[in-house]
């Protein structure tokens, strides 16, 4: 494991958060007992994940709700009905996105 405790603990999640959040994403993966295919070798079925980062007032979520349609939440309407009391505007908000890559061996096992 790199860095560990919280952004509140640890000035270098404040310098760089999301380095320190990409990092303990990819930390968990790595060191997650779960994160194996259950099978005689123990072996991984997930290698390093990607993560992403858009800004809240990108124009591809007003794009979305428009293809997909009205069901569909933006950024700024799941937070604001997650937090009615918080005050924010689109600019403010930070999307992060992660995905877990399925190793050779997890596809090959899948198909």
């Amino acid at each position: 494991m790199r860095e560990k405790g919280t952004a509140m603990e640890n000035p270098k999640a404040t310098a760089n958060p999301a380095q320190w959040l990409t990092t303990t994403i990819e930390d968990f993966i790595q060191a997650s007992p779960e994160n194996t295919l259950k099978n005689q070798e123990n072996e991984r079925a997930w290698v390093d994940p990607l993560v992403g980062f858009s800004r809240g007032d990108d124009p591809l979520y007003e794009d979305f709700k428009a293809t997909i349609g009205d069901f569909y939440w933006t950024p700024l309407e799941i937070f604001r009905m997650t937090f009615p009391e918080a005050t924010v505007t689109l600019d403010q908000l930070t999307i992060i996105s992660w995905i877990l890559s399925q190793t050779d061996l997890t596809r090959a096992e899948n198909r």
